[in-house]
């Protein structure tokens, strides 16, 4: 019987390090432009999040976010 190491083979796992690098590299993307979006004075986080959820739900979908590029 193969133990959980050996089921997944070295290509899966050079590809999920991939994935988790690229996730990463992203994620500081995100951060840089979320710090340069705050330091603008006419930047209102609450008034944007309220922009987006019109509907007034609290939380923010991907399809509000697709209704409001539109």
């Amino acid at each position: 019987m193969l133990s959980r190491q050996q089921e997944v083979s070295m290509v899966t796992k050079k590809k999920l390090a991939k994935l988790l690098i690229h996730t990463g590299e992203v994620e500081i993307q995100i951060e840089f432009s979320r710090q340069n979006l705050c330091k603008a004075p006419a930047f209102e986080p609450y008034a944007s999040f309220q922009r987006i959820d019109r509907a007034g739900k609290g939380f923010i979908s991907a399809k509000d976010i697709l209704n409001f590029v539109r």
